[in-house]
């Protein structure tokens, strides 16, 4: 089945450090954004911010909100400009 709409997010990290805990990242983020009434491109622009800041850092280290909200805030806008 082909997709009536598409969207690539560009990668936000050219140089992980340490995969680990990204996927876990992504998913979690991104169901936080549905709960709080996020469409599915905003979810995933949550999801990918806090995908990125997971592989900055050598282990599952936990990410705070705070630290979360000021990376969208920065990337936000060039995560939807593609």
């Amino acid at each position: 089945s082909e997709f009536l709409d598409r969207q690539h997010f560009p990668s936000l990290t050219a140089n992980p450090v340490d995969v680990t805990g990204a996927g876990d990242s992504l998913l979690a983020a991104m169901s936080v954004g549905f709960i709080h009434g996020f469409n599915l491109m905003e979810a995933a622009a949550l999801g990918t911010c806090m995908a990125a800041l997971s592989v900055q850092t050598v282990g599952n280290v936990p990410i705070t909100l705070e630290e979360l909200m000021n990376y969208f805030g920065q990337r936000g806008a060039s995560i939807y400009a593609g």
